[in-house]
């Protein structure tokens, strides 16, 4: 049997099931809608109405005797007002009686007569009140009237009893309907379950068993497990599936074992190229480096050509300013220190040249006191003369194998930061 046949079986059968259940439920709805109505219109409002009556004829009563004993009409016009209140809820609250009382309607006929018989002794009374003659308008209220409200009260208790017996029959009817549509919709309910797990157990034998073996393989197929097979007899559409995926699992693996062949190969042309890569970039970054520095160098080289120029004019002038001035003038210091500063600078030119040319400067014995002296001689010029700038020379030698103009470009540095 295909897959979709019993799948339909099976959801047919629980969807029958949950229709019967359903219709039954909207029958014992519909039961108890009707119970609860019927409770409603009887003895929830019917027995409030006869209670709320009771209080209003109580209080009306109790308003005609204020109105037979008041002295003035000021007294006499509002206890005339509580009674007309009063006895317009009271007519309200008679209208529903009538509307929802489940009895005799007789006896709500016989209740509204006698208040209609009381209402006409209360008229009776507002004029005997109004005439100024309040010993007999309070002899009716109390004598007539009273035997009026005593009938109506006994009405009203006799039909307050009704409601309560009629509210106890109701309640019986309808536990007694709960309790039956409760043992059915139980016994649906466990029928349901037991056809729900039947069902299931078949499914589950026929369905959910090879589904979970296929998914195992998938899973394993997915991990690179591709010898796995499922070899299932079935003739379903899972058998189908599964014999579809022992076909691919098949293909697959001859499809692997190529892929790897192709690997190999392929990771040992790529080791080849990475290697021939790396040799490449290593010679193209030797190149760009050489070539870069070979740039600065010409750079360098055309600089230090031009600031020995301009080093060679003021070396003149000062050797020719230092021979005419007199040999004890005080200006003859200053020439010395521009001659010294541009032999200084004319170091750095050389220095210059040196790089572009990629040589190396000579190297001579120095005189590290006679260094300090030139450098603290350049700088009392050239600093503020707020600066005191003090010279300790503890060594008695200090020479050293450097370059001097280096080594006073490096003082001059530390001096000046």
């Amino acid at each position: 049997m295909k897959i979709g046949r019993k799948l339909t079986i099976g959801f047919s059968t629980l969807v029958f099931l949950f229709v019967v259940l359903g219709l039954f439920a909207a029958r014992q709805v519909a039961y108890h809608e009707k119970m609860l109505d019927e409770l409603y219109q009887h003895p929830f409002a019917v027995s409030n109405c006869l209670r709320e009556i009771r209080a209003h004829v109580f209080a009306m009563h109790h308003g005609m005797a204020d109105l037979a004993g008041a002295t003035d009409a000021v007294a006499q016009g509002a206890a005339s007002e509580r009674v007309e209140g009063a006895d317009a809820m009271l007519r309200a609250r008679m209208d529903v009686v009538a509307e929802r009382y489940l009895g005799d309607a007789e006896s709500v006929s016989t209740l509204t007569a006698q208040l209609d018989r009381w209402r006409q002794t209360r008229s009776r009374t507002v004029d005997l009140a109004r005439a100024g003659r309040r010993d007999q308008a309070m002899a009716l209220t109390f004598k007539e009237g009273g035997a009026h409200v005593a009938d109506v009260d006994r009405q009203i208790e006799a039909l307050i009893q009704f409601a309560n017996n009629k509210a106890l029959e109701l309640h019986a009817s309808t536990r007694a309907a709960a309790q039956q549509a409760t043992y059915v919709l139980f016994g649906l309910i466990i029928l349901s379950a037991v056809l729900a797990l039947v069902g299931g157990w078949m499914i589950r034998a026929s369905i959910a068993g090879p589904l979970s073996r296929t998914v195992a393989m998938v899973s394993e197929l997915g991990q690179g497990n591709l010898s796995r097979r499922l070899d299932m007899d079935e003739n379903d559409e899972v058998g189908r599936l599964a014999a579809a995926l022992d076909a691919m699992a098949a293909r697959l693996e001859t499809k692997d074992a190529d892929l790897r062949q192709s690997h190999d190969a392929l990771e040992k042309q790529t080791e080849l190229l990475r290697q021939e890569m790396t040799e490449r970039q290593a010679i193209e970054e030797q190149l760009r480096h050489a070539e870069k520095m070979q740039a600065i160098g010409h750079l360098a080289g055309g600089v230090a050509h031009d600031f020995n120029n301009q080093l060679m004019g003021i070396m003149a002038c000062a050797e020719i300013l230092q021979k005419r001035l007199a040999t004890r003038s005080p200006l003859q210091r200053y020439a010395t220190t521009i001659i010294e500063a541009a032999h200084r600078a004319a170091e750095v030119t050389e220095q210059l040249l040196a790089f572009a040319r990629k040589g190396r400067r000579p190297t001579e014995t120095v005189d590290l006191h006679g260094i300090i002296s030139e450098v603290v001689a350049l700088l009392e010029h050239s600093v503020d003369k707020r600066i005191e700038i003090s010279r300790r020379a503890d060594g008695a030698t200090a020479k050293v194998i450097g370059d001097p103009g280096r080594l006073q470009s490096a003082l001059l540095n530390l001096a000046i930061n």
